[in-house]
């Protein structure tokens, strides 16, 4: 990968709001949840399974952020933000298409992974050296 401010600026950027989310759901998934509409309250499996998902994000976002800082992870730190973002965003197309329209603040979201993560990869096409 080229050393770069820009593509350094767009990993802490992907990185960092998957951290950001990533640990809003984890630590509070029942008002993570209710922006969305959903009410968890007493669903405990549901908000097991919304941590879970919760922690591979937060995961993520570390990974991304420490390709900033360390060379040998920015290639690979490059790779996952987008594949990340857009494969969120593809899943929830694919739901919308499947299960119908699931509420304007998922609607907004996955529009946002779709930007994010086509600055993503356009960081990576833009940044990458040739082989």
């Amino acid at each position: 990968m080229k050393n770069s401010k820009v593509l350094k600026g767009t990993l802490l950027y992907l990185g960092g709001n998957l951290i950001v989310i990533g640990s809003w759901r984890l630590f509070d998934p029942i008002s993570f949840a209710l922006v969305n509409d959903m009410d968890l309250n007493g669903q405990v499996s549901l908000i097991n399974e919304a941590r879970g998902a919760a922690g591979a994000i937060v995961g993520f976002g570390i990974l991304i952020v420490l390709g900033v800082f360390i060379k040998r992870l920015t290639y690979t730190s490059s790779i996952m933000g987008p594949v990340l973002y857009l494969g969120y965003g593809v899943a929830r197309l694919l739901s919308c298409i499947i299960d119908g329209y699931p509420g304007e603040m998922a609607m907004v979201g996955m529009i946002g992974e779709f930007v994010v993560g086509s600055i993503g990869l356009f960081a990576l096409m833009k940044y990458s050296e040739e082989k």
